[in-house]
């Protein structure tokens, strides 16, 4: 069998397997990475500062139940 490279002919089929393996290899690398950013990027809108209407009023359940128990302890 003779293979057609873009370079001239090759009677070596394992090459084109090579060839192959290694331009999956660089797209599944590019694949992961951009995945990888992707997560990390939703880190940061995740942990952000501003607290809405239920995170304040969690934190004011809080600190009612720290009251109470401060109470019950004099």
């Amino acid at each position: 069998m003779i293979y057609i490279f873009r370079h001239g002919f090759c009677n070596n089929p394992f090459r084109i397997r090579k060839i192959k393996e290694s331009i999956v290899d660089k797209t599944r690398t590019w694949v992961f990475l951009l995945f990888m950013l992707l997560a990390f990027s939703g880190f940061g809108l995740v942990a952000c500062d501003d607290q809405g209407p239920a995170e304040e009023a969690g934190e004011e359940i809080d600190d009612t139940a720290e009251d109470i128990g401060d109470a019950f302890d004099d």
